[in-house]
């Protein structure tokens, strides 16, 4: 140059990491043909340029949200491999650095020369890699590269359970429609039954089976509908319930809250009887005037007039021996007389089955009676349409040296009704018996 020194450069972007010799020859001239020329031979020594280790980190991390960044609330895997691919073939081998993150998803390679790296992971068991699957880093002298990240995501099948815990329809609708959801993850393919028992009303006569009874969701599929056909009717009811439930999950999913429903069944027909509590009076002495067998007595129910059967035996007004028996009940005597008698050696048997067709099923109940009878056992039993005994209560023995047809010595018996009764029976021995003040209080089901 002007300052006649020589300069030497390297040429642009060469880098070396070891020492080396440049040797090249120059020559002077002061371009005087007369003066001759100098050659002469020069060598450089070139060292290289000083390098400091640098590093890479960042974190291995549950992207909840699968949308390929770290944010607020992912949290990080432990205990996941990252290692450097020397060779990029996406494999570990043996030479290959490698590290495991801590136990919050956090990794680091110290100590690495300046170079460029492919970093790559070992995913854990089940993971969806949300992230690129390899990163490449330049790493330049004394540089730290930090937030190299991977996310992972993991298959969640979710939760099943039933929209609602109640589910409504009217009886002459052919169909029910039950809805199951799926919530929290939507990940594979998933199953449940649904199971249907009798609450109130009955499978066959007042519904059917599911349709499908076993209910698939696909992959990210959220919600399925079940089908229970509905079978109609003409008879005046109260809604009727189904119990509704799932079982057998499977795919992972769990079962959720509510995993049990009610199905409603709302009657169409008219004049929906409710259950209802009446007291009846069936007969007293001053209704009868003469001697007399009967075979029914007419009643009055909230639906009207019903029919109360007695059987053959059954007399009012017995002011006389009849059929041979030991004694009577004399209508002319100064105290109380009787209403019903009997001597056969049979029960004096009520049928209340025309009540029960108007008012429904008896849950429970009373019968009210004055009684009066010779000194013999007596009782009173109740039976179902079968005539299957439901209950029995003895009745008292009027004392020795009582009048046997006086009704205050055992007046006002009140005897609990067993539910399901159809069919009352007073008395047991071949003798008489008297009854008064005949009442009925009960308690029914309805329709």
């Amino acid at each position: 140059d002007i300052n006649n020194q020589i300069i030497y450069s390297l040429t642009p972007g060469l880098t070396t990491t070891e020492t080396f010799t440049d040797t090249f020859n120059y020559t002077i001239s002061d371009n005087n043909p007369n003066t001759p020329n100098s050659t002469n031979t020069v060598s450089v020594v070139v060292n290289p340029q000083p390098e400091f280790p640098g590093s890479i980190s960042g974190n291995i991390f549950n992207d909840i949200n699968r949308n390929g960044s770290l944010e607020l609330g992912e949290t990080g895997l432990p205990n996941v491999t990252v290692f450097l691919d020397t060779n990029q073939n996406d494999t570990l081998d043996p030479n290959d650095e490698q590290t495991t993150t801590d136990g919050i998803g956090f990794y680091s390679f110290p100590n690495l020369l300046p170079d460029n790296y492919t970093l790559r992971t070992i995913s854990p068991p089940d993971a969806i890699l949300t992230t690129a699957a390899e990163f490449s880093v330049p790493l330049s002298s004394s540089q730290n590269v930090n937030n190299i990240n991977f996310g992972y995501s993991f298959p969640n099948p979710g939760t099943l359970q039933f929209s609602n815990p109640t589910f409504s329809v009217t009886e002459n609708q052919s169909t029910a429609t039950v809805t199951i959801i799926r919530t929290g993850g939507s990940d594979g393919v998933v199953s449940a039954n649904i199971n249907l028992a009798n609450g109130t009303a009955n499978q066959g006569i007042d519904y059917g089976n599911p349709v499908p009874q076993t209910i698939f969701f696909a992959d990210q599929e959220t919600q399925q509908t079940v089908s229970i056909p509905i079978i109609d009717d003409n008879s005046d009811e109260n809604t009727e319930t189904v119990n509704l439930s799932l079982a057998n999950v499977t795919g992972g999913a769990n079962i959720g809250q509510p995993a049990t429903a009610t199905l409603e069944i709302i009657d169409d027909d008219d004049d929906l009887i409710r259950p209802q509590s009446f007291t009846t009076q069936v007969l007293r002495f001053e209704e009868f005037n003469n001697f007399a067998r009967f075979s029914s007595i007419t009643v009055n129910t909230p639906q009207g007039l019903a029919n109360l059967g007695f059987s053959s035996n059954t007399v009012a007004l017995a002011s006389q021996n009849i059929s041979g028996g030991e004694g009577r009940f004399d209508v002319n005597s100064t105290i109380n007389n009787t209403v019903i008698a009997y001597d056969t050696g049979n029960a004096i048997r009520i049928d209340l089955r025309d009540i029960i067709n108007q008012v429904g099923e008896i849950e429970s109940g009373s019968i009210l009676f004055d009684y009066a009878s010779p000194n013999r056992s007596h009782s009173v039993s109740f039976l179902d349409e079968n005539n299957r005994q439901l209950g029995q209560q003895p009745l008292p023995q009027t004392p020795p040296g009582q009048f046997v047809n006086d009704f205050s010595i055992f007046s006002s018996q009140n005897i609990p009704i067993p539910g399901d009764t159809q069919f009352i029976a007073i008395g047991s021995e071949a003798t008489e018996i008297g009854l008064d003040n005949l009442q009925l209080r009960l308690q029914t089901e309805g329709f």
